[in-house]
């Protein structure tokens, strides 16, 4: 009977050992939003995901947000699922468009929500092709995204305010464009504006633009990487960032000195800068960590050309010039 007892009491003993580990393993898809998810082991077979983001970035609930991206296979295999884990959910995509089959080249795969309410909205995307998986949108734990507001962002405006007393002087609308980036000449007579799709110069003394430069090509309105505008010390000249391409102004006129085609550098910036005395300019760059051509800091001359660029893991947020020009910093950001 003793016997009994100890064999009934050692199997509790492992029932309840085994239940604590059950209730503690936790699947990737199983996981609270946010938390970290593990690593996929690498294979020769495995799939690549591309491009994942949501679009919009920003805006207001009861509007339709579209999580994409871009599936390709180096042997040309059809997936066998791709799916987005979605507030702790995986969920099928569908493809963007239901002719394309080249998976060599790639193939754009979407989902699409219209949220409710304001709220985190963590995410990422996961496909498999049979033999091996891949995940992207996804460093230790989900992408967090899109950023939800009580309103839209169709009412966007510069305003001059007056350091001393907190006056406002005077505002000027940008309609939907949202603004990237305004600057200031050293002594305050001129003010430069980047928005979606323009580059604007001001008099601060008028509330409107001495000149206005649209951009050839239209930008989508409310991305993460914003371009970027900067203004040399006396005001003369102006260097921007905006839609793939660098732009070099004078103050009189706008129409650009030089452009410089950023789009083998991954088009996108999110900050630029000019020396004070304008001999200098530099555009950060965001882009793929494996591409040597993009994540790339790009210094230039009075004339537009390249003198160099410098290629980083992460990609760059912000550059700076030193007073004298000597000198070059800048930040990086996710995901180093």
């Amino acid at each position: 009977m003793i016997k009994i007892k100890r064999k009934i009491f050692g199997l509790a003993i492992l029932i309840f050992f085994f239940l604590l580990i059950i209730n503690n393993v936790v699947l990737a898809e199983d996981l609270p939003a946010g938390s970290i998810i593990p690593k996929l082991p690498k294979t020769a077979d495995d799939p690549v995901l591309l491009n994942g983001r949501v679009y919009p970035f920003w805006g207001p609930v009861c509007q339709r947000y579209t999580y994409s991206v871009v599936y390709t296979d180096k042997n040309g295999r059809a997936p066998e699922y791709i799916r987005i884990y979605f507030n702790g959910e995986m969920l099928n995509m569908e493809k963007a468009s239901s002719s394309v089959y080249d998976y060599k080249k790639g193939v754009k795969y979407i989902y699409n929500n219209v949220p409710k309410k304001i709220g985190s909205n963590f995410y990422y995307f996961e496909a498999s092709n049979g033999l091996g998986k891949a995940r992207a949108s996804i460093i230790d734990s989900p992408d967090n995204g899109p950023v939800l507001f009580d309103s839209n962002f169709e009412h966007n405006e510069i305003v001059l305010i007056d350091s001393s007393s907190g006056k406002e002087l005077w505002r000027y609308s940008t309609g939907k464009e949202w603004i990237g980036a305004v600057a200031f000449s050293d002594d305050g007579k001129y003010l430069a504006a980047q928005t979606s799709n323009h580059v604007y110069l001001f008099d601060t003394s008028k509330n409107e633009p001495i000149w206005n430069y649209k951009s050839s090509v239209t930008s989508v309105i409310g991305g993460d990487v914003k371009g970027g505008v900067a203004i040399s010390a006396d005001g003369q000249k102006i260097f921007a960032a905006l839609n793939g391409q660098a732009l070099m102004f004078d103050n009189k006129s706008n129409q650009p000195v030089w452009t410089y085609n950023l789009e083998a550098n991954g088009g996108g910036a999110y900050g630029v800068d000019i020396a004070k005395n304008g001999q200098y300019s530099a555009v950060a760059m965001a882009g793929i960590e494996s591409n040597q051509n993009s994540n790339v800091l790009i210094l230039f001359d009075s004339k537009g050309k390249k003198l160099w660029q410098y290629h980083s893991l992460g990609n760059w947020h912000d550059v700076n010039f030193s007073a004298d020009g000597s000198y070059l910093s800048g930040s990086t950001g996710c995901p180093d």
